[in-house]
């Protein structure tokens, strides 16, 4: 993949799609999260003709603040993401896990003031929708000894959302990048609705 991935979805659509192009501007991921489940199950497709699926994100229980989201492909489970609860208020974390359950990385929000003041002004009528545009929050992929992998980055737009990921290290081994790029994944569902 040619970095920076640039991710994509209606702001108005219905059910939650992502689109995911690489540098090149090619098509490298489709996401597609299905209406009214009460226990997630995101197909993670190579396109949008979603003729290849290439992950499943599933939660670990029904519709939960803190719920894991794991990643399968094909019959293998390779990690999961997690929402920290009550440290997600003030600034967005989330726990990347290994096929065991164990921590191994961490995202971050890179700003609390950002994520202050999307929730005091993002519900006011016009006020928060011009707002948007201004209130770009970011994140942080980092290993557990501190060393940031990835950032995202909230672009400016209208009637859609769009991130940038960018990677920061060189040598982030395959299954660390795939377990990054489904957390990601998972993590813009999940805060899409912001900035």
């Amino acid at each position: 993949m040619q970095f920076p991935l640039k991710f994509s979805f209606k702001i108005l659509g219905l059910a939650p799609q992502i689109y995911v192009y690489d540098g090149s501007g090619a098509e490298v991921f489709y996401v597609k999260q299905k209406l009214f489940k009460l226990k997630e199950d995101i197909a993670v497709f190579r396109t949008s003709a979603q003729t290849d699926e290439v992950a499943r994100i599933k939660a670990d229980r029904i519709m939960d603040f803190s719920a894991s989201y794991h990643f399968h492909v094909g019959d293998a489970v390779i990690g999961a993401v997690s929402r920290k609860g009550m440290r997600s208020i003030f600034k967005a974390e989330y726990h990347v896990l290994d096929e065991t359950d164990v921590h191994q990385l961490t995202i971050t929000e890179d700003s609390a003031l950002v994520k202050v003041v999307d929730g005091l002004v993002g519900g006011i009528p016009l006020i928060g929708f011009l707002l948007a545009m201004f209130i770009n929050p970011s994140y942080t992929v980092k290993d557990l000894d501190g060393k940031a992998l990835y950032q995202v980055k909230k672009m400016p737009a209208f009637f859609e959302g769009k991130f940038e990921l960018h990677k920061l290290a060189d040598d982030t081994p395959e299954l660390i990048e795939q377990r990054s790029m489904l957390a990601v994944m998972m993590m813009l569902l999940l805060e899409r609705t912001r900035g």
